[in-house]
């Protein structure tokens, strides 16, 4: 599961905080293992979860839409989302 809030301005970073989570919607504080995210706007990158919550930072200094994907790149068969995760950097004032 990936959570951020959707919408922030081009040139600032931002936090995804992916969260493996068990059958009954609870953290999976036993998960210790790394996901690959990839995206467009940065390639690919291994996020490590630990005790079932793991950070991915994001940053581009344009208006763009990121669409993050997960990949279980060890094949142990987690149940990862379907779809796309979308962060919108919007325009921005000079800084």
């Amino acid at each position: 599961m990936l959570i951020a809030t959707q919408e922030h301005t081009a040139g600032d970073s931002v936090d995804v905080r992916v969260e493996a989570r068990d059958q009954h919607d609870n953290i999976a504080v036993f998960e210790q293992r790394p996901v690959l995210a990839s995206s467009a706007a940065f390639s690919s990158v291994l996020v490590d979860v630990q005790d079932g919550v793991g950070i991915l930072t994001v940053h581009t200094k344009r208006t763009e839409t990121v669409a993050i994907v997960l990949t279980d790149t060890a094949d142990t068969k987690l149940e990862l989302p379907q779809a796309a995760f979308e962060l919108i950097f919007l325009p921005g004032t000079d800084r």
